[in-house]
């Protein structure tokens, strides 16, 4: 085979290599964050695993005429808006706060998506308890975790049930990886 012949097989190859990997990755997104898991990637202004360090009521003062819960979550790694290490405080109206998953000061890991902040400085989860995805202690997605089917009215509160075959592991990678493409394409 002439040197041109290979070197174009070979390109061909490392391309259709580099679009199966997308592809996976895709798909575990899709798994993890359901069919809109591009619209949660875009909408996030403040994307991060990390652990919930404390987590405080406020009641309505002068300054806030509602009340609050303020969260700080030590970043492990930041994916959109956060660094590893920092320590990031968001404040969510506290009406609104129950209806997500608990966050607790119990050193679990998650992957966090956070709205960008609103004039008032609140923010909550994208999608709900979408925009909070727990993770196991080598930061993989938790066996298990994923968005039920959508015919299913309590999909967004509870994991989906256990199927007979064993899904592949997502690791976060994965995620990150389709996150991050998410975030640069054009809608």
């Amino acid at each position: 085979m002439p040197i041109c012949n290979r070197i174009v097989a070979g390109v061909m190859l490392c391309v259709s290599s580099i679009a199966v990997a997308q592809s996976a990755d895709q798909l575990a997104a899709q798994r993890v964050l359901g069919p809109h898991w591009r619209q949660v990637a875009r909408a996030a202004g403040l994307i991060f695993t990390g652990t919930v360090v404390s987590v405080r009521s406020h009641a309505p003062s002068q300054a806030s005429p509602v009340a609050t819960v303020e969260a700080k979550f030590l970043v492990d790694r930041g994916i959109a808006g956060a660094h590893s290490g920092q320590v990031v405080t968001i404040r969510a109206w506290a009406a609104v706060w129950p209806m997500q998953r608990p966050m607790r000061r119990d050193g679990s890991l998650a992957l966090f998506f956070f709205y960008p902040p609103s004039a008032a400085g609140l923010t909550s989860p994208v999608g709900g308890p979408v925009g909070q995805v727990p993770l196991d202690a080598k930061g993989n997605v938790r066996d298990g975790w994923g968005v039920a089917p959508a015919n299913d009215p309590t999909r967004l509160l509870r994991p989906p049930q256990r199927t007979a075959v064993p899904l592949p592991q997502i690791r976060l990678s994965q995620l990150e990886r389709a996150i991050r493409a998410a975030r640069e394409e054009k809608e």
